[in-house]
């Protein structure tokens, strides 16, 4: 067995005191901003090569809360290698514009659940990364700007100057912002769950393609629960950013999740198996039909497992990143 070691360290992400704890060749840091993670003790010296260290700061500050449930748990943490690093930064949690970054500030205001109450926005409560800011220089200013928009005010009654209130137009802002799940990396994906060949294309081709674009596919099956299945996926859609609904085979239980996805505002992608779709019978007559909807929509036509991966891939940057 290998000795561990524990001592205070500055964390390598985000320069605040953290403790790390050696076992063997890997070390698990503890931050207050970055939340628990792990590193190769070996060698660290690509940190010092990160482009836009701030992102990934921000990240880590946004995720900690579920890292620490995950660890408790059971689970393995997140050890940051080159890779998982990339696939981070190419995450759709990390904000695309300045506006965004706008949305993470608001969003944690109203998380804080003091809708009349002051908020001390000073940065050594509200840190540079509750924005996924550079500096303590440019989360004052993105403040201002909410300020600025109406989403946020001082709070006059506060000696504190850094004391803020959250505005009745900042508070239907974030509510709007939750009802589009703007920030969720959860995708439901509907489809029928035989034969068992259709759910190799789940894992061969719709993970993957999520994966490669910073979100996290699931379908209702993969997990173990006790509630009514409708409820079940009813949740899923809710908390999802977008529905990926295959139609290969006419499952109606597909449409009834892609019509109450749509009503929800989710965007839907909509995928058929080609041969399926194009299969025609002795008179030429096409055998699979599906909804006259559903059959003129922009189909995602996919041949194999590679096909849909690389135009389901090619979808959710044109439209949902």
């Amino acid at each position: 067995m290998s000795e561990e070691s524990n001592e205070k360290i500055i964390c390598p992400i985000c320069g605040n005191y953290a403790d790390c704890n050696n076992r063997g060749f890997t070390d698990y840091i503890t931050c207050p901003s970055c939340g628990p993670y792990a590193l190769p003790s070996l060698d660290q010296k690509y940190l010092e090569a990160i482009q836009n260290k701030h992102l990934l700061v921000g990240y880590l500050f946004e995720t900690k809360e579920d890292r620490r449930k995950s660890i408790k748990l059971g689970g393995d943490g997140l050890l940051l290698t080159p890779e998982t690093i990339n696939k981070i930064l190419a995450s759709s949690l990390i904000p695309k514009t300045s506006m965004q970054k706008l949305d993470k500030i608001i969003l944690t205001m109203y998380r804080s659940g003091k809708d009349f109450e002051s908020v001390m926005l000073s940065t050594d409560v509200f840190p540079p990364a509750v924005g996924y800011a550079k500096s303590e220089i440019e989360i004052r200013l993105m403040i201002d700007a909410l300020c600025e928009l109406g989403y946020l005010k001082r709070d006059q009654f506060s000696p504190e100057a850094s004391a803020y209130i959250i505005t009745i137009k900042g508070l239907q802002y974030a509510e709007s912002l939750l009802a589009t799940n703007t920030n969720s990396t959860k995708v439901f994906v509907a489809m029928q769950f035989s034969p068992d060949d259709h759910l190799v294309i789940r894992d061969a081709a719709i993970k993957p393609a999520c994966e490669a674009c910073g979100f996290t596919a699931f379908t209702v099956n993969e997990e173990e629960h006790n509630d009514d299945i409708t409820d079940k996926i009813i949740s899923g859609i809710k908390t999802s950013r977008f529905i990926i609904a295959d139609f290969t085979y006419n499952n109606l239980g597909v449409y009834y999740e892609a019509g109450y996805a749509k009503g929800l505002g989710r965007t839907v992608i909509k995928t058929c198996r080609k041969d399926w779709f194009e299969e025609t019978d002795a008179t030429g007559e096409r055998k699979n039909q599906l909804h006259f909807d559903i059959a003129h929509d922009n189909l995602i036509l996919w041949k194999d497992a590679n096909d849909l991966r690389e135009l389901l891939e090619h979808r959710i940057r044109a439209t949902i990143l």
